[in-house]
Order: C-alpha cells, then structure tokens, then sequence
C-alpha cells in the first residue's frame, strides 16, 4: 500500500524542503511505499525539476489561495506564513484516494526511517502527533488563560502541529469550519491551536521521536520529562526546528548539526546551483551582531545537550 506524506511550501521554504524531502528518503525503508506530496502557491519548473530528480514519486499540488482568504495569521510570529494554512486543504486533495496521510512541516529533517510512524494505527483519533510543551505551562493561570482561548479543557493532549497522522477521511467535513474559525478569530499559534480546539477528545499521542522539538530542551523540565527526553534523543526519527531560529540561518540553532548533515549528503550540483546560495543569502541578511551571537549558540547548544548525558 502507498502511505501519503504531505508537506506544504512557499518559494521562501523550497530549500528547506528539500533538505527535508531529501532527508526522508534518504533514510527510508526501500520497502515502504511512498508517494510525496508538495503543496505550493504557484507553478514553479525549476524546483519541480530539483524535487523530482530526488524521486518520480514527488507531485505538486497548487493551492487555490481563494479557498484560504481572509485568514488571520498571527503577525507576532514573524517565521510562519500563510503556507501554514495549506494544511486545511489536505482533505480535499487526497480524501478521495486515502484514508489517512503524515504531514510534515518543512523545517524538519529526518534522521531514521518514518516506516514505524506510518504503520501507527489510527483508531478513532483524528489526528496523532507530539504532545507540545510550552514553557510557561507550570504557570496555572498561564494554563487556564490558554485553554480557555483556544477553547480545550487542558493541555494533556495539545499536539505540535509539525509531525501529524490525520485521518484525512473524517477531517475532510470539519475542514470548513477550521478555516471558518480561523477567519473570524486569530489564534496565537495558528492553525495549531484550531486543530487542536476541533479535535479534541480525538487527538492520541506519538513519541516525542517523532517529532523532537528542538527547542524544549531549553524549558525548565521536572525530572520525569528530562528523563524522557534522555531516552528520546538518542532515538531521533525527525527532528524539528519550530522555533524562529532556524538551522540554515543560525549555525548555532540547536541541533543545528543534523540538518547541516542533511545538506552536507545532498548532491554536489544542487547544493552549488540551489542550496548553497540560499545559505550565503540568509546569513548576509543577518545583521553582524546575530552572526557573532550565533557562534556563541553553538556552544551553549553543545552544554545544554551535555547535561543530559
């Protein structure tokens, strides 16, 4: 059986994306079938022609950005763009052909076999994915002001948006009202908060290797979860940058490591023609200042890290 894997990107996103395509199937069992879809604004040759030298099983689907207007995306996260949206559409792209289908944001790399994660049954639940820590999340009034914004009971079952199983099936009839409520109200994290508002009850939860966020491992932890994140670490499958220091600008990002790996394997002529200009342009956009902040980063990353060996 063919599993989908769906990933959504503007031009600004196209070479993290392929450093994170790339990734995945780099590593991926040759027994498990694939086919990988990429949801972009527009027409674009050149990077269909890149993507699809990685693999003929690679399509592009264009979003009809009618379907999506006067969507209200939280201008306090700078790093995040309407792309974010596209994920509501997956429904009626695949929901003829498939029953459920992984969605993966594009600042991830993947550094195991996702053939496990696919093969996670989904019962009943309609979405699968990591539960999200926040770092105020100890703070019970930060807790009870949240819930109540994005209208859950708790935050036991709050799940990054990043790494998703989505039973494409039965979201297909609750797409129009996320994207309803997402017209009428801005949420702080977006599409994350509406998924997880509309799902609730239905939501079940993967192992943070799926989906290892990499900037918890700067919040404060009680020993229960640092312990779980030692164990997790060392078995990475996908790790995930969400926070707005991304590795392809900030070399000191946490983690930063793995995905520069990913683009050190990637082949010779598209780093020099593609990913390699890219890079230069982001770090040139970085004022001085950043740049030396960043080498320092690199450090601090190397003893945050240490501290759970």
């Amino acid at each position: 059986m063919t599993f989908p894997v769906v990933f959504a990107a503007d031009r600004n996103y196209m070479v993290p994306a392929y450093v994170a395509v790339s990734s995945l199937l780099g590593h991926l069992d040759p027994e498990t079938a694939i086919r990988i879809y990429i949801m972009v604004p527009e027409k674009d040759d050149f990077f269909e022609k890149v993507f699809r030298d990685l693999s003929p099983y690679i399509c592009f689907w264009y979003v009809d950005q009618e379907k999506l207007k006067n969507m209200n995306l939280n201008p306090g996260i700078r790093h995040i763009s309407a792309a974010t949206f596209y994920r509501f559409l997956i429904p009626e792209m695949l929901g003829k052909e498939y029953d459920t289908c992984l969605y993966l944001d594009c600042d991830i790399v993947v550094t195991g076999d996702i053939s496990e994660l696919l093969r996670i049954p989904m019962g009943d639940q309609l979405l699968l994915g990591v539960k999200n820590h926040f770092d105020a999340e100890r703070d019970p009034d930060f807790v009870r002001e949240y819930c109540a914004a994005c209208g859950i009971p708790d935050l036991e079952m709050y799940v990054n948006a990043g790494v998703l199983l989505m039973n494409i099936r039965e979201l297909e009839r609750m797409a129009p009202a996320m994207i309803a409520d997402l017209q009428q109200k801005c949420y702080r994290f977006n599409d994350q908060d509406v998924l997880n508002k509309h799902c609730c009850g239905r939501i079940g939860l993967l192992q943070p290797r799926y989906n290892f966020i990499t900037y918890q491992l700067r919040l404060p932890m009680d020993e229960k979860l640092k312990e779980e994140v030692r164990k997790e670490a060392d078995h990475i499958v996908i790790a995930h940058y969400s926070a707005p220091r991304k590795p392809w600008v900030y070399r000191g990002s946490l983690m930063a490591d793995l995905w520069e790996k990913a683009y050190r394997d990637s082949p010779a002529a598209v780093k020099k023609n593609l990913l390699s200009p890219y890079l230069r342009q982001k770090h040139r956009e970085l004022p001085v200042l950043e740049r030396i902040e960043d080498l320092g980063k690199y450090f601090v990353r190397k003893c945050i890290l240490r501290s759970f060996r």
